[in-house]
């Protein structure tokens, strides 16, 4: 199973409904595609992990990268996995706007994260690891 974990900038920042369309849409779309993944969102930053077969993960992704609501698409890490670590949602969400997380150091942003892509995966740990699960939207 294919791991695939990136960040972009959205062109303008999102609001609640916006927010909301684009989990509504991801979600019925990653069901129909066997994909389960996290978005966090902080002020205008993404950042997303897609987990599924490498042949529906991968033209997912670039479908994503065409989208014109967001730029700075930048991959992070590409991994062969055994298990989905978010095997749950088929987009889990958190706002980091709105969700007092422990040391977010590396995802506060106006615009891109900040931190070496080693920080920010340290937090995506946290919540494959369940330390942070409790603040994940299905």
């Amino acid at each position: 199973m294919l791991e695939l974990v990136y960040v972009s900038a959205a062109r303008r920042p999102f609001d609640e409904g916006q927010l909301a369309a684009l989990l509504a849409q991801a979600r019925a779309k990653n069901a129909r595609l066997g994909v389960v993944g996290i978005l966090l969102y902080d002020h205008g930053s993404f950042l997303q992990v897609l987990q599924g077969e490498e042949s529906t993960v991968m033209p997912l992704f670039e479908t994503i990268a065409r989208d014109a609501r967001h730029e700075r698409v930048s991959v992070l890490q590409r991994n062969i996995v055994q298990e989905a670590s978010f095997g749950a949602w088929t987009m889990g969400f958190v706002s980091l706007a709105t969700t007092p997380l422990p040391s977010r150091h590396a995802l506060r942003s106006n615009g891109t994260f900040e931190g070496t892509a080693l920080e920010v995966l340290a937090v995506l740990d946290h919540f494959r690891e369940g330390q942070w699960r409790q603040y994940i939207r299905g």
